[in-house]
């Protein structure tokens, strides 16, 4: 029977099949014990909720399967592990450990003799969902899952009707002789990645984008000691990529008339 992978890639002592039960096909996670028998079922749990959680799965379905309770308690839908009075584990919001302690409070309340205390939280379980293929639950096994922002399981509904609504925003005054200056000096490429810009706008001017080094919203001066002309990439990756600051202290190596106090 396989493992669940760890996160850096090495098999956690937790085992499961992708398989159907009771008509529901899904990813079953086999119970803690006896011994050290599926001893990392804890960890295995918080790392298939968080690989679900990054595959944009809002919830699933949870229901405990192991034999005992299932022969006294019949009912696939009986044996659902509940949380907010419904049948579906929502996934959103939540920390993956959360997540996963609520269900196993859930499942120590579902006992073969409800007249005994405590209740086991590390049973086996059947996880599964309508928008997961068998496949799907096999990358999640084995941390083959794509990040979000490449793979999207569930298709988000839209609308059909955006509303529109009206937003006050401040504008800085620039001055647009520097913009002319700046995008003159260029000469037609990108001054951090010294690339051509990637295209002619349609009055035949190669396109970049003026960029202040030190914001105009943090008191950065529009001058061009403080000003760069960026193809489109390498500006959005000033604004919002990891290694911005590395790309900004390039650009005052690179461009001699560029000061980091205003002038």
């Amino acid at each position: 029977m396989p493992n669940i992978a760890a996160a850096a890639g090495a098999d956690l002592n937790a085992s499961y099949l992708i398989e159907e039960f009771q008509g529901v096909s899904g990813l079953i996670l086999e119970s803690w014990g006896p011994s050290a028998r599926n001893a990392d079922y804890n960890e295995a749990l918080e790392v298939i909720i968080e690989r679900l959680q990054s595959m944009s799965v809002g919830e699933i379905g949870v229901n405990v399967i192991s034999r005992d309770l299932v022969e006294r308690i019949p009912s696939f839908a009986d044996r659902a592990i509940l949380l907010d009075s419904t049948s579906s584990v929502s996934l959103r919001g939540r920390g993956s450990r959360e997540i996963r302690l609520e269900i196993g409070r859930a499942q120590a309340s579902l006992k073969v003799d409800p007249s005994k205390p405590g209740g086991n939280r590390t049973k086996r379980i059947l996880l599964h969902s309508t928008k997961l293929t068998p496949s799907d639950w096999r990358l999640v096994a084995s941390s083959s899952v794509t990040p979000a922002v490449t793979r999207i399981p569930i298709i988000p509904a839209g609308n059909q009707s955006p509303k529109s609504f009206a937003q006050m925003t401040v504008v800085i005054e620039r001055d647009p002789g520097v913009r002319t200056w700046i995008l003159r000096a260029a000469g037609g490429s990108c001054e951090l990645c010294r690339q051509p810009a990637p295209f002619l706008d349609a009055e035949g001017v190669p396109f970049l984008e003026v960029h202040h080094v030190i914001p105009l919203a943090t008191g950065g001066p529009d001058t061009i000691t403080n000003s760069v002309a960026l193809c489109p990439n390498c500006h959005r990756e000033l604004h919002h990529g990891k290694e911005r600051n590395l790309k900004i202290q390039r650009l005052y190596d690179q461009i001699h008339r560029l000061t980091k106090a205003a002038s």
